[in-house]
């Protein structure tokens, strides 16, 4: 209950999601995607009746989270009404890991070759990336170096202020000496791989 003099508590709905009415979350929730639009694919339920209107059983089924985001809020439809139920879905899943498993059955050394270089080739992105970093980083240290001495030469001038000195250096050489350790850290990753 509210007391007097409090205001009303927000309720935030955006990015929370309401969880299935029956039984679990679905086995590819937040894994499942739109094969038209790339949206993921919300999981829900819905009861299956026979003739007589009465319940039967629960059946889960994915359908494209884009779609009905446009029917929730109104608005222009991104993606059309379709959905694929989880049983049809585990069906597909199945089918694809008895076809990997015959093609390992069947090419066991070309599959570990392969695997190995996806590894090798990730490797090597990682690398480069990291050295990416590395660089970029030493050309901000330097920066801040100059940075420093300009500084330290406007405050001997009269230009800056001893206390604003104090502090743009305080935060260029914080800036930096974590820019240090990150470089270090990624050098280290870098020789160990």
């Amino acid at each position: 209950p509210q007391r007097p003099g409090e205001f009303p508590k927000a309720h935030h709905r955006r990015g929370k999601r309401r969880a299935p009415r029956y039984g679990d979350s679905g086995l590819f929730s937040g894994v499942a995607y739109c094969s038209d639009c790339g949206s993921k694919l919300y999981f829900h339920t819905r009861a299956i009746y026979n003739k007589a209107r009465t319940k039967v059983r629960y059946e889960g089924a994915y359908s494209c989270s884009e779609y009905r985001k446009d029917v929730q809020y109104l608005q222009h439809r991104k993606c059309t009404c379709h959905y694929i139920t989880e049983s049809a879905l585990e069906q597909i899943v199945l089918e694809e890991l008895r076809e990997l498993l015959r093609f390992v059955s069947q090419n066991e050394k070309r599959f570990v070759r392969l695997v190995i270089d996806k590894s090798r080739q990730e490797q090597s992105r990682e690398t480069a990336a990291k050295k990416r970093a590395v660089s970029k980083h030493r050309r901000r240290i330097s920066e801040i170096d100059t940075l420093i001495e300009r500084l330290y030469e406007d405050n001997v001038s009269g230009k800056v202020p001893d206390e604003r000195y104090a502090k743009m250096s305080a935060k260029f050489e914080a800036e930096q000496a974590g820019l240090k350790e990150t470089v270090s850290a990624l050098e280290t990753e870098i020789s160990g791989q």
